[in-house]
């Protein structure tokens, strides 16, 4: 979060010629207050673009697992939002991490093996959107996946939904810091007015 870590004297310290583009609306209006209007702008997560790109991605999107499952990808890292998480849950980015090179695509193949995609990590919810899967985008510790998926996301693809709350087979940990995401699962107003600016 732009506010909590204290860019605001790095922004203003920026020269005229730096240009920003922010991936959704509230990382946006926070940059502006410090950048001429002409330096800021927004626009989808660059990830949307990857199948503009690859053509493999169509034909990884076709790709149907041959029963109905649900893939648990949930962040296992300091931003973790859930407590005890299934035995099978992936956190795909911990995994591939070491691996740049097809890093992208390996993401695009592992959604393809399931029919419906549980996470809490944005570029996985991304991928899973592209491949058309189902998919519940549930918040991490702070407010990006909400974001995006209300600027990106929402509208586009019709088998992605924001999940505010957590499924009942998941449980969010006592020792996990009460952040933003974690109250706006309790229904608290301002998490959940923040998490759609």
């Amino acid at each position: 979060d732009f506010q909590r870590c204290g860019f605001g004297g790095m922004l203003s310290a920026l020269d005229g010629s730096v240009k920003i583009v922010a991936r959704e609306r509230r990382s946006y209006k926070y940059v502006k207050k410090f950048l001429s209007p002409g330096n800021v702008f927004v626009a989808d997560d660059m990830a949307l673009k990857i199948p503009d790109y690859d053509s493999e991605v169509a034909r990884m999107r076709q790709l149907k697992p041959s029963e109905k499952n649900i893939g648990y990808m949930f962040r296992t890292d300091k931003a973790r939002t859930i407590g005890h998480l299934p035995e099978s849950n992936v956190d795909i980015s911990e995994e591939l991490k070491l691996r740049v090179r097809e890093t992208a695509r390996d993401v695009l193949s592992t959604v393809t093996d399931y029919s419906e995609v549980w996470t809490n990590r944005c570029h996985v919810c991304i991928a899973a959107s592209l491949m058309d899967r189902e998919t519940r985008c549930f918040p991490n510790s702070f407010w990006k996946v909400q974001a995006v998926f209300e600027f990106s996301l929402k509208g586009r693809f019709p088998h992605t939904h924001l999940a505010l709350k957590p499924p009942k087979m998941l449980h969010v940990g006592e020792n996990l810091a009460v952040r933003c995401s974690v109250g706006a699962w309790g229904g608290h107003p301002q998490c959940l007015e923040n998490g759609r600016q």
